[in-house]
């Protein structure tokens, strides 16, 4: 992209910030946001040249790759902050004009067309945040909403996507999703997708590890926020995404200054002490049984009285909220251990990085950085090609995990009936995970077709209509 592309992408933006109310309801609007609005009626186009002209005299750039793009860009806005809040508005100019010209930054994220509200400044400002959506880009990975229904959200990172209820998401004529919910959700895929299903250890720990890994995605929030808050800690984006946190007001205000380095005896670390901590100590049944993995975590996340008695009535709402995952862990720990369930998903092969993630997630200061926590030094360049390959061998996969609930959940309500049932859903699990294993993609959407309907004609022999009605 030479300076004469940039320059019509400016000038395309620069009209469209003039008509503010009009700004938000577009499909760039709601990327950009305030800030972007902010940049383009700030930013003359003197000042735009003057930006594209260093930029093209200071950086370099390999043309065709997205990737290269994203890293210069991104130090050209750490360079640019470093001189004052108009400099970084000239530097975020250049870079949201590219970005606004790239469809695969804001495409394909979601099963319906969407916007992710912030994501090109969090691109921009954050290599962290770049990482996550670079990789899960290439990986396949989506969120899927169905914005007629009401259902709540179906957490399943096995999948290669999380399911979203329609009201995470943000109101008006473009469908749009928040930035920082987007990045916490691909940090559960790309980091820890093929344990969910697994059996790990004993149940008590399993229940351990499955709540802990919520408490390690969660604080990597604080490590992406961090970034941001290095380049400003003004910008709009910040408050709107991690500080003004509607559901919890004072954990947002109260870590945006612990960020600010504005509450005595309190940084980030302590923060994420806590939070790992205090994840595993929920009340009653939102309490992670005792065993050596939670006992573990607790002697090496320690937390002073002082910490304490600073961060506790600020997070214990949110705290409470994040204990509810121990009642998710406890019911697939179940789930995972139902024979029928277990056979089809030792059909697939271990990933090992998930396993090696894990057990740096038990350390108290894993993941500094998206280099730490996705153990890459290397931006990857997103690849159309590689992700529709990826989300082919994730449809292989996904119809597997659905076969091995579709088993569980029979072995579990039939009564020891429909054996024969039984044994078609395992043969079509096989099939599955051999096209999977194999990166089998003939005749990919035939195949897959033909495989589901034989499916659903096998359901269609089960004598309970009840069943097959829950099957279908």
């Amino acid at each position: 992209m030479n300076r004469a592309d940039l320059l019509a992408q400016y000038n395309r933006l620069r009209a469209m910030s003039e008509r503010p109310e009009e700004w938000v309801e577009t499909e760039i609007g709601s990327d950009l946001w305030v800030d972007g609005l902010n940049v383009f009626l700030s930013v003359e186009p003197d000042d735009f040249a003057e930006a594209i002209d260093r930029f093209f005299r200071e950086y370099e750039v390999a043309d065709g790759q997205l990737s290269s793009w994203l890293t210069v860009l991104h130090r050209f806005c750490k360079d640019m902050a470093a001189e004052g809040e108009f400099p970084l508005y000239q530097a975020l100019s250049v870079g949201m004009a590219y970005l606004s010209s790239r469809p695969e930054i804001n495409e394909q994220m979601f099963n319906i067309p969407a916007r992710i509200i912030n994501h090109s400044t969090a691109l921009l400002i954050s290599p962290t945040y770049q990482a996550v959506w670079a990789y899960a880009y290439n990986a396949g990975y989506e969120l899927y909403i169905d914005m007629e229904s009401d259902a709540p959200a179906a957490f399943r990172p096995e999948h290669g996507r999380i399911y979203q209820r329609s009201s995470s998401f943000v109101g008006g004529r473009v469908v749009r999703y928040p930035f920082q919910n987007y990045s916490h959700e691909m940090m559960h895929i790309l980091l820890f997708h093929d344990l969910y299903t697994r059996v790990l250890s004993t149940p008590e720990a399993d229940i351990t590890y499955f709540a802990h890994i919520e408490g390690s995605v969660s604080v990597m929030e604080e490590v992406i926020m961090r970034e941001m808050m290095e380049m400003r800690d003004d910008l709009n984006l910040i408050d709107d995404g991690y500080a003004a946190v509607s559901t919890f007001p004072e954990y947002g205000k109260y870590r945006y200054q612990v960020l600010q380095g504005k509450v005595d005896g309190i940084g980030p670390r302590a923060l994420a002490m806590y939070r790992k901590r205090f994840t595993l100590l929920g009340e009653g049944e939102l309490e992670a049984p005792d065993n050596p993995i939670k006992e573990q975590i607790l002697q090496s996340h320690a937390v002073t009285p002082s910490e304490y008695d600073s961060i506790h009535p600020e997070f214990a709402p949110y705290i409470k909220n994040q204990n509810l995952h121990v009642r998710w862990a406890k019911q697939a720990v179940y789930r995972n251990r139902i024979p029928a369930f277990r056979e089809v998903i030792e059909l697939l092969p271990h990933d090992p990085f998930c396993a090696v993630k894990l057990q740096e997630s038990l350390a108290p200061d894993a993941w500094q950085s998206g280099v730490d926590m996705l153990s890459s030094t290397v931006l990857p360049e997103p690849d159309q090609a590689i992700r529709s390959k990826n989300k082919q061998l994730l449809a292989w996969k996904e119809l597997l995990y659905r076969l091995a609930e579709m088993r569980g959940f029979l072995t579990e309500q039939a009564g020891g009936h429909e054996q024969l049932v039984l044994e078609r859903l395992y043969q079509f699990a096989v099939r599955c995970a051999e096209r999977y294993r194999l990166a089998d993609l003939t005749a990919h959407e035939e195949a897959y077709a033909t495989l589901r309907a034989e499916i659903l004609s096998t359901v269609a022999t089960i004598e309970s209509t009840e069943l097959r009605s829950a099957l279908t």
